[in-house]
C-alpha cells in the first residue's frame, strides 16, 4: 500500500528534519531562557521585599512601624513593574524569536530563498487566537464527554481516561494538520487571511492522502505515549528526566510530523 510506504519512508530522516528540530531546539530553549530570567528577577525582588519573613508577619511589622512603609512600597512598586514591563518584554520577544525561527523553518522545507518576513507575527498571533478558541472548545467536549461515560458506565474512571486521551490526541494532530497547512499556504502566498482560506482547500485537495496520514500520525502518537508512559514507569524517581524526555519525544514528533504532511502536500 502506497500510503504505508510513503510513511515508513518518512522515518528515513534526511538532513531537513534534522536542522529544522534543531531550529525547534534552539527557539525552545531560548523561549525558556527569556522566561527563566524574568522569573528569577522576580523571586530575586520577592525575597527582597519579604528578607525571609512570613506574609504574616510583614504584616504585623508594618502595622508597628518597624518597616519603612516608603522603601516597602517602592520595592512593590519594582515588582509590578518587573512583571508587567519585562513580562511584557519577554512575551514580545519570544514571539518575534518564535516567528522568526517559523519564517526559517518553512524556507527549509519549502526549499525558499531565505528572505526576512515580519508578517509573519501577524499570523503566529492569528493562529495563537484561533488555538485558543478551539482549545476552548476542546475542553467543553472533554467535559460533556467526561460527564456523560461517568453516567453510561460503572467503571467510568478508567474508561473516561482512555476515551478522551484518544479525544485529546485528536484533536491535537488536527490541530497541527491545519496549523501546517496554514504555514504551508503563507510561505506561497504571503497574504495571512488568504492563507488561512487556502490551508482548508490544501486539506481538500490532498485528502485522499491527508486522511490516511492523520490515522497514522495518531498512530505515531499513540505509540510515543505509550513509550513515554513505560519510562515514567521505569523512571519514576527522576521526574525531570522524564519530563524532559516526553517533551523532547513530542518536538520529535512534530518535526517528523510537518516534514510528512509537506513530503505528502508537495507530491503530485
Amino acid at each position: 500500500m502506497k500510503a504505508i510506504k510513503e510513511y515508513l519512508n518518512s522515518f528515513k530522516l534526511k538532513k531537513t528534519f534534522w536542522q529544522t528540530f534543531a531550529i525547534d531546539l534552539i527557539t525552545i530553549l531560548l523561549i525558556l531562557a527569556l522566561f527563566a530570567s524574568i522569573l528569577l528577577l522576580l523571586n530575586s525582588q520577592a525575597k527582597q521585599i519579604s528578607n525571609g519573613k512570613d506574609i504574616e508577619l510583614l504584616k504585623q511589622q508594618l502595622l508597628d512601624g518597624t518597616i519603612d512603609s516608603q522603601q516597602f512600597l517602592g520595592q512593590i512598586k519594582m515588582l509590578i513593574f518587573i512583571l508587567l514591563v519585562g513580562g511584557s518584554l519577554v512575551t514580545i520577544a519570544s514571539l518575534l524569536l518564535y516567528s522568526f525561527s517559523r519564517n526559517i523553518v518553512w524556507n527549509l522545507l519549502l526549499n525558499q530563498k531565505s528572505k526576512l518576513n515580519w508578517k509573519w507575527n501577524w499570523l503566529i498571533i492569528i493562529l495563537i487566537i484561533f488555538a485558543t478558541v478551539y482549545t476552548g472548545i476542546g475542553l467543553f467536549i472533554w467535559m460533556l464527554l467526561n460527564l456523560l461515560i461517568a453516567a453510561l458506565l460503572t467503571a467510568g474512571g478508567l474508561a473516561a481516561s482512555i476515551i478522551t486521551g484518544i479525544m485529546l490526541m485528536l484533536l491535537l494532530i488536527i490541530w497541527l494538520f491545519f496549523a501546517m497547512a496554514v504555514y504551508y499556504s503563507y510561505s506561497h502566498s504571503n497574504k495571512i487571511w488568504l492563507s488561512i482560506g487556502e490551508a482548508f482547500n490544501v486539506i481538500k485537495t490532498h485528502w485522499s492522502k491527508l486522511w490516511k496520514a492523520l490515522l497514522l500520525a495518531f498512530f505515531t502518537l499513540f505509540i510515543i505515549n505509550l513509550i513515554a508512559w513505560l519510562l515514567g514507569i521505569w523512571l519514576f524517581s527522576y521526574p525531570t528526566s522524564i519530563t524532559i524526555i516526553k517533551y523532547g519525544m513530542f518536538f520529535f514528533f512534530v518535526t517528523w510530523l510537518r516534514v510528512y504532511l509537506v513530503s505528502l502536500i508537495k507530491e503530485n
